[in-house]
């Protein structure tokens, strides 16, 4: 199981290989991987925002709502007291 420190490294280490800023389509399939491990309760979903900083905007964010739909992605969001990711893009 991967660890916030370990995703937070890989994530890192490719952002400088781009200069500082990844193309969308690599944040797109970060964004679906870091989904992926929220929803199998391996991600907390604090670290999931987290992460999901790092990766720039993308046309939108649609981790939440596939893994929890749109109410139970708002739900989370509202109880772990983060922005709303599900309506603006993350960034």
């Amino acid at each position: 199981m991967p660890t916030y420190g370990e995703l937070h490294e890989r994530i890192q280490s490719i952002v400088d290989v781009y200069g500082g800023k990844l193309p969308v389509e690599h944040a797109l399939i970060w964004e679906g991987y870091l989904s992926a491990l929220m929803e199998w309760q391996l991600l907390s979903v604090a670290d999931h925002a987290a992460l999901l900083a790092m990766l720039g905007p993308t046309p939108a964010s649609p981790g939440l709502m596939i893994s929890l739909g749109p109410e139970g992605a708002k739900d989370t969001m509202a109880r772990e007291g983060l922005t709303d990711l599900v309506s603006t893009p993350h960034g």
